[in-house]
């Protein structure tokens, strides 16, 4: 496994799971905060974040991982995923669509031709990287990453995030001849 040392984005994240759990303290009546059980979610978030950034700055001073730095690596995806299935089991009114990575919105309207232009997220995809360990070995790693799409839609037409995941189950646009440069 390797960690993306991309260490602002792992301070940002712990730092929005705080501040979102915070707020929902402050919003929500406490036996109502209390009935979601969404405390030890974000908590773990942002402690998991926390781990992250640890690991990312030992990366970026190219210090080697610790044996149990490495086994949180090796077993980071099964965290997460025994973090959302707590999540879904203790929330079972949850939309589960919220999770999907399909998603689209406007991001210009042009009243003269009435069209839309819209940015979607597709099905995820597979990343193959080659990455260098700080012991200098190179080895390769593949984790899941977004696709990308850009279009033009009439205004009359815009899509929702249901009526795009139905689309891509048809025909859709293609994905944009930039992301040729790394998709292929």
């Amino acid at each position: 496994g390797y960690v993306e040392p991309v260490a602002e984005f792992y301070a940002r994240l712990q730092m929005l799971a705080d501040m979102t759990l915070i707020c929902l303290q402050g919003l929500l009546p406490t036996q109502e905060f209390s009935d979601l059980r969404l405390e030890y979610p974000f908590l773990a978030l942002s402690s998991r974040a926390h781990w992250l950034l640890q690991i990312s700055r030992k990366e970026l001073e190219n210090q080697p991982l610790q044996d149990l730095d490495l086994y949180g690596v090796k077993y980071f995806a099964d965290s997460l995923a025994e973090l959302t299935k707590t999540l879904l089991m203790s929330n079972q009114d949850l939309d589960l669509n919220t999770f999907r990575s399909a998603l689209v919105s406007d991001v210009h309207t042009d009243g003269n031709s009435q069209m839309a232009l819209e940015e979607a997220t597709g099905n995820l995809r597979s990343l193959v990287a080659a990455v260098m360990a700080p012991d200098g070995r190179i080895f390769l790693s593949i984790g899941p990453v977004m696709s990308y799409y850009e279009f033009k839609q009439p205004i009359a037409q815009r899509l929702t995030d249901a009526a795009w995941r139905a689309m891509l189950n048809g025909e859709h646009p293609d994905l944009p001849a930039w992301t040729k440069d790394y998709s292929e």
